[in-house]
């Protein structure tokens, strides 16, 4: 490109470059070209073109390979990389970057991190970079609640107010808290998820907060519940429902907090006994896939 004495020609040689990397990252994201040797063509590019935008923005195939392939360090480094390298270009004013294109790196070194096991290093990027944008980001925002999770930092996850938060982040980040067993704050956030989306909260839900609620004593949320949702005594699998959660006392006709205080030894059987007769449990399980 030195070589070329008028931008027009320059400009004319970055399209071909542009051209020829987005045809090798592509073929090598759909495997026409094997990963070694795509790694070693990757080398030499980068050494020449690091600093051009045809690299910097055609070159995101290669970390989206790296994490299909299940190497998950070497995929966040190289999102990582495409980053520093778009900000760094921007800041030096060669060439700006759209800010869409940041999001996605910015993701895609955050989802290599949690699924390569560093839940912490995921909850740190995805803090420190949202704080610095200060938009709402719904994606990010799930991602944030399943690595807080992954991690054990409930406390946090506990304190999570999303500001994208919907109805299916709200469920995550319930379903999280009381996967960990913090009943206090995932009576609060099925409550939460009940208050802002009455027309999504489902039965598997008020199971949950049923279990939660008993632990804590909230005998209210006990009797909304049970005015709410009376399926929870009048559907047909509520006697084997009722003989798990307490073996020795028979079947109550309505749901009480008196029943559920006296149920609690079994109460993650007894959920897995709702999520079988209602079917949700399969619809649970792909939310969590959709999450990774």
């Amino acid at each position: 490109l030195l070589e070329i004495d008028s931008p027009e020609g320059a400009e004319a040689v970055r399209q071909r470059v542009g051209n020829i990397l987005r045809d090798y990252y592509a073929a090598g994201e759909v495997g026409q070209i094997d990963l070694d040797s795509l790694l070693e063509g990757h080398a030499v590019i980068e050494a020449r073109w690091r600093f051009e935008r045809a690299f910097v923005q055609g070159a995101v195939p290669l970390p989206r390979t790296l994490l299909a392939a299940g190497i998950t360090s070497a995929a966040a480094r190289e999102f990582r990389n495409l980053r520093e390298l778009a900000i760094a270009a921007q800041e030096l004013e060669m060439f700006e970057t759209d800010p869409a294109y940041l999001r996605e790196l910015w993701l895609g070194e955050a989802r290599a991190l949690l699924a390569g096991g560093q839940a912490d290093g995921a909850v740190d990027l995805l803090m420190s970079v949202g704080l610095e944008t200060g938009e709402s980001d719904a994606e990010a925002e799930r991602l944030l609640v399943s690595a807080l999770s992954r991690a054990g930092r409930t406390e946090e996850l506990a304190a999570l107010r999303a500001r994208a938060l919907d109805a299916r982040l709200a469920r995550s980040r319930a379903e999280a808290l009381y996967d960990k067993r913090k009943w206090a704050a995932a009576h609060d956030a099925f409550m939460e998820l009940w208050a802002r989306y009455p027309n999504d909260f489902a039965f598997p839900d008020a199971t949950r907060l049923t279990l939660a609620a008993h632990e804590i004593g909230a005998a209210d949320t006990l009797e909304r519940l049970a005015g709410t949702f009376p399926l929870l005594s009048d559907m047909s699998g509520w006697r084997d429902i009722a003989l798990r959660l307490s073996p020795e006392v028979e079947p109550p006709e309505t749901l009480t907090s008196e029943a559920m205080r006296s149920s609690m030894s079994d109460a993650d059987r007894a959920l897995d006994t709702v999520l079988e007769l209602t079917g949700a449990g399969a619809v649970s399980d792909k939310n969590d896939k959709d999450l990774n």
